[in-house]
């Protein structure tokens, strides 16, 4: 059975279409974590429990971080496959049928990272994801770089891991930290670009508006930075090139005109 452990914290706008996505996927558990009962999430539960039954178990215990919610969530589970799923994401048609079928293809599985979607707020597509430099960076204990992953993708069996635990001080990139920490561990790796979620772009998704505003600010420092190479390349660089190509266009006309006079000298 998979395990679904989903944050709900401020994602009532989008709570039922994520829950949805996950129980219509038969031999799934959803355990839905909330820290605060007067967080709108938390209305919604009842109707879930009234739709799905005991497919769906409530955690509300006061949290501080993400990491520390989904190590709630990791305490109840009950199935040996285990998949994480924000409150605002959704998983695709089809796309744990595809997991489950492929630790029942391969008994010794121990992780699989699939493909998959960047969405917008309406669910427009941004981009198409696939998981990128994984197996190198199993090959280091300490790996420095960086790799490509959705965390909506990916799923590890529970028995093989069953002690880990997600860093609660960790708040920015808790997921590829945990990540790393199981490729640190050899796992029987399955890697795939089969898009079986979708992670949706909203502002929330950054923890407050002044980070969001800063955020914009770096953005707007970047395309200015980007802007004075540009400038700098169209001043001095680019009459440059354009030269070196007119050389490299001459050099060539003259070769050829060489090789056909020796021809005709022939």
């Amino acid at each position: 059975m998979i395990s679904v452990i989903m944050l709900t914290l401020k994602k009532a706008a989008y709570l039922s279409f994520a829950v949805a996505s996950v129980l219509e996927s038969q031999d799934v558990e959803l355990i839905l974590v909330c820290p605060d009962e007067e967080d709108n999430s938390f209305a919604l539960f009842p109707s879930f429990i009234e739709l799905y039954g005991d497919r769906i178990q409530i955690i509300c215990i006061s949290d501080k971080s993400p990491p520390e919610g989904l190590n709630n969530g990791l305490a109840a589970i009950r199935g040996n496959i285990v998949g994480i799923l924000n409150g605002d994401d959704f998983y695709l048609p089809g796309g744990l049928n595809f997991v489950n079928q492929a630790f029942s293809l391969n008994p010794e599985l121990d992780l699989l990272l699939c493909g998959g979607l960047i969405v917008d707020q309406d669910s427009n597509l941004v981009k198409h994801v696939i998981p990128g430099n994984i197996k190198y960076a199993t090959q280091f204990h300490e790996f420095q770089g960086t790799f490509t992953f959705l965390h909506q993708s990916m799923f590890y069996k529970r028995t093989k891991f069953k002690d880990f635990r997600f860093n609660e001080d960790n708040h920015r990139n808790w997921d590829t930290e945990f990540l790393l920490r199981i490729l640190q561990n050899s796992p029987t790796l399955q890697v795939t670009n089969k898009a079986i979620a979708a992670f949706r772009v909203t502002k929330e998704n950054i923890t407050s508006q002044s980070q969001f505003t800063k955020a914009q600010k770096r953005r707007d420092l970047y395309i200015d930075e980007i802007s004075s190479k540009q400038a700098i390349y169209l001043r001095f660089l680019a009459p440059i090139l354009r030269a070196f190509k007119f050389m490299v266009l001459i050099k060539w006309a003259i070769t050829c005109q060489l090789t056909r006079e020796n021809y005709r000298k022939r």
